[in-house]
């Protein structure tokens, strides 16, 4: 069993005929009924009851409906969250820095990154510059902001006050 055969079973159920349901997913009818007559032997069940001009759900049909919408509605939710993740949408951040740059640059600039990303929580861990250094080669935090110098060997360096 794989998601498009539930789509297309989905589709077909809705549209209660395997034509109408063919012609919304743009696919061929014989394409269409192949795929659901596979689902059915992967899930051993009649999903269909085909004797009339419409075709029915059967009582198993109804089962793998319900559950089918749910499995399909859980993938699309997971790709909306992955694409706002990687999109900067929705995540986290954590960045380190020395209490002394917290205070003096980091209000204006969180205030204005979280307005253009409400979803993005920001962790801060204010920290000396030396153990800022450590936490962003460890892993600990994402980024990190410390007085020059560093190691611009084993870290990448962008100035942002002069």
């Amino acid at each position: 069993m794989d998601i498009r055969q539930l789509t297309c079973f989905v589709e077909v159920a809705k549209h209660k005929s395997f034509t109408k349901a063919s012609q919304t997913m743009h696919v061929t009818q014989p394409s269409l009924s192949k795929m659901v007559k596979n689902l059915e032997g992967d899930l051993d069940v009649i999903l269909f009851d085909r004797s009339s001009r419409k075709v029915r759900l059967t009582d198993a049909g109804e089962v793998v409906f319900l559950q089918a919408q749910k499995i399909i509605y859980s993938l699309d939710d997971l790709s909306a969250s992955l694409y706002d993740v990687m999109n900067l949408n929705k995540g986290k951040i954590k960045i380190g820095l020395p209490p002394v740059i917290s205070t003096l640059f980091f209000p204006t600039i969180i205030a204005e990154f979280q307005k253009r990303y409400p979803d993005v929580s920001i962790m801060l861990a204010e920290d000396g510059a030396k153990t800022v250094e450590k936490k962003v080669d460890e892993g600990e935090v994402d980024l990190g902001f410390v007085m020059l110098p560093v190691d611009e060997e084993k870290f990448d360096v962008m100035p942002f006050v002069d």
